[in-house]
């Protein structure tokens, strides 16, 4: 009995944690105009979570990571996406890197944020999002399990 009170009580504070979590990033829903832009890499940023039970756990695998950006355009914040999906891609950025970026603008935290769904970088094609604003990094469809 104590096993599954436990088991409940962590469900409870990571769904918790997901939801406060969720309200501290920009609204990924309903990707809107799509836009891109050439900018220039000011600063590579790793956001990591602050809430629930795994902070500061699994060694990078729920860090974001954002860019602050140069553009010539009202844009200065790119958000990429998790740091794990963005090793298996082999994709590798720093500060003054030239980057083409293309993706859907949000407002988050009262500034013009680019949602990367794809990023040109020396030659090379990095996809993150599909057409419809949908990460590539996770299974977009669960599978329907039958007992």
């Amino acid at each position: 009995m104590k096993k599954y009170a436990a088991v409940i009580i962590i469900a409870a504070c990571v769904m918790t944690g997901a939801i406060a979590h969720a309200e501290t990033l920009p609204d990924m829903g309903n990707p809107g105009e799509v836009t891109s832009i050439n900018c220039s890499v000011e600063e590579v940023k790793f956001l990591a979570p602050s809430w629930g039970p795994i902070r500061g756990s699994f060694r990078g695998m729920f860090y974001v990571v954002a860019l602050e950006v140069s553009s010539n355009t009202d844009i200065n914040n790119v958000f990429l996406g998790p740091a794990m999906y963005l090793d298996r891609q082999d994709l590798k950025i720093g500060r003054y890197d030239s980057l083409e970026v293309t993706g859907f603008k949000k407002v988050y935290d009262g500034k013009p944020t680019l949602v990367a769904q794809e990023i040109r970088k020396g030659g090379h094609v990095f996809k993150l999002r599909d057409q419809n604003g949908v990460p590539l990094w996770g299974d977009p469809k669960p599978k329907k399990v039958s007992y």
